[in-house]
């Protein structure tokens, strides 16, 4: 608690010195955790290439400080040039610490409104060894004033003395009033009087949106392919809201739907419920599927891919609508009818036949059965039978299947059959609700509760023949981007179809949160540039 009290407390002063707006406080770092891999390799069918990204991404700014501070002033902290040590070649910026977030600023470099700008240093610990350091970008306007809320910080990086590291990203993206911008090199806790190294600040601008995805989508071996026949990496958000009773027509707004499109994601998740979609169902609501419908082709519109996830179900006639149960009822199969029916002439959207099945069998995955679920016995639809359903309407749009388990298991012994265009999808949440500092039961992977292996690995023997994607995954933390980055990077080293990360959406309080003013700039939360970077690619 002393450190949180004297963290607010400069912070303050930081403001009153350099223009700044405060942010949260961010937890400290913990180191990435690389995630184990399989010794087998997937391999990937001969395609003329994958599908474009569509995003530009052009290096503006770079101080490397081979001869000079190139303008670079101190801001609290006492700066100075070093010829003595360099990341790459001999030159540095020396940073006396006075306490957290004290910096050096660089000179202001022009910005375009709504581009996405991304800052990144290499750091080395100078004398009483090494503690966080990070960077943030600061946004002005033409006359020169720091602009309210554009401030974006880092996640913290502990640095060291004996090997340069690079720190974590800060990203933000332009105001619409911005005209120039400037990169600070932070000291991150409360050590004083520790001189920090830093060398080659990078700043980054990123134009442009997703390309748009060409349909028809199909499976090929391990691989999704576009209707050019090129391997498609799908990457995106899971949208929030249409799955619960307060559901309203602005839940999903196409300004959210627009910025992840700006974000780089090229598919969207969007959780229903069954009751409310279903004509003959007693809880059946004509807008709610009109309000699908325009989400649908807000998403498609902008060539991305929609992925329908049936979330909730009622398991009693009039019931609650807004509950997960453990397998999908019979009403389920009037859902698919009707919504594979609706959309299957639509080549970008998908079918995610239920969200995490749990505590069943293969068997009953599969076949269903009697179940008792919210304290009610029914009969179960298998996922089979969902599949099935989705093909006799004629679809032939993708159709994703989660695991058992809450969507973490293979079902290995009752796996579908007579299957075509099927992606196997995974849920891997290490930590389900709350970190281990915050009182969170964890299921650790063999490096640590970042270590989403344990869990993907679970898929790794099918991801060697069949497409698989992790269809949803979070930290619950938002200010640590780490266990994203590691499942990205699972996912990538394993062959993948790609990812959906938890969540985005209109409000800010959930520990999963990606967006740190949802509406307004839509910057992202460490846990959010984490994303970005994954759809990048690095």
């Amino acid at each position: 608690m002393r450190a949180s009290v004297r963290r607010v407390a400069t912070v303050s002063a930081l403001v009153a010195v350099a223009g700044w707006v405060a942010l949260p406080a961010q937890a400290g770092h913990k180191k990435p955790t690389p995630p184990a891999t399989t010794t087998t390799t997937a391999t990937t069918p001969s395609t003329p290439g994958g599908a474009p990204t569509g995003q530009v991404t052009t290096v503006i700014n770079q101080s490397r400080f081979d001869n000079s501070l190139a303008g670079w002033s101190p801001v609290i902290a006492p700066t100075s040039w070093t010829p003595a040590v360099g990341h790459d070649a001999p030159g540095a910026a020396a940073v006396k610490a006075s306490g957290i977030y004290t910096a050096a600023a660089s000179p202001l470099f022009a910005v375009k409104p709504g581009a996405r700008y991304s800052a990144e240093a290499w750091s080395l610990a100078g004398n009483g060894g090494g503690h966080d350091v990070g960077v943030a970008l600061k946004f002005y306007s033409a006359n020169g004033q720091i602009i309210p809320g554009s401030t974006q910080i880092s996640q913290p990086t502990a640095n060291n003395a004996t090997a340069w590291t690079n720190t974590y990203r800060a990203v933000g993206f332009a105001p619409g009033n911005a005209a120039s911008g400037s990169v600070l090199t932070l000291s991150m806790d409360t050590v004083t009087g520790v001189t920090d190294f830093f060398d080659d600040v990078t700043v980054s601008e990123s134009t442009g949106t997703a390309a748009p995805v060409v349909g028809p989508l199909t499976t090929s071996g391990t691989s999704v392919l576009d209707g050019q026949g090129r391997r498609v990496q799908l990457h995106g958000m899971q949208l929030g809201g249409m799955k619960n009773a307060n559901w309203t027509p602005d839940t999903v707004t196409t300004a959210e739907i627009d910025a992840a499109h700006r974000w780089g994601a090229n598919l969207a998740r969007l959780p229903v419920a069954e009751n409310p979609f279903v004509s003959t169902d007693c809880s059946y609501d004509p807008n709610y599927v009109s309000t699908i419908d325009r989400i649908v082709n807000d998403v498609t519109g902008r060539g991305m891919v929609l992925l329908l996830d049936l979330h909730t179900n009622a398991v009693t006639k009039c019931g609650v609508w807004e509950q997960q149960q453990k397998m999908p009822d019979g009403e389920a199969v009037n859902f698919w009818q009707a919504a594979a029916a609706r959309y299957k002439d639509n080549p970008l959207v998908a079918f995610d036949l239920y969200n995490e099945p749990h505590d069943v069998t293969d068997a009953q995955w599969r076949n269903g059965g009697t179940l008792t679920s919210s304290g009610v016995t029914y009969q179960a639809a298998g996922m089979q039978k969902l599949y099935d359903t989705v093909r006799a309407t004629g679809a032939r749009n993708l159709v994703f299947a989660s695991g058992r388990g809450w969507a973490s298991v293979y079902p290995a012994t009752a796996p579908l059959t007579g299957t075509s265009n099927l992606v196997w999808a995974v849920h891997a949440y290490t930590c389900p609700t709350l970190t281990p500092a915050n009182g969170g039961t964890c299921q650790a992977g063999p490096a640590g509760v970042e270590d989403p292996s344990g869990i993907l690995n679970n898929f790794a023997n099918i991801g060697l023949t069949q497409p698989v994607m992790v269809t949803e995954f979070g930290w619950p933390d938002p200010t640590d981007g780490d266990y994203i980055a590691n499942v990205a990077s699972y996912a990538a080293a394993h062959g993948w179809v790609g990812w959906n990360a938890f969540t985005f959406q209109l409000f800010t309080g959930s520990q999963f949160d990606l967006l740190k003013d949802p509406g307004v700039l839509w910057d992202p939360q460490a846990s959010g540039v984490s994303v970005i970077n994954g759809m990048l690619g690095d």
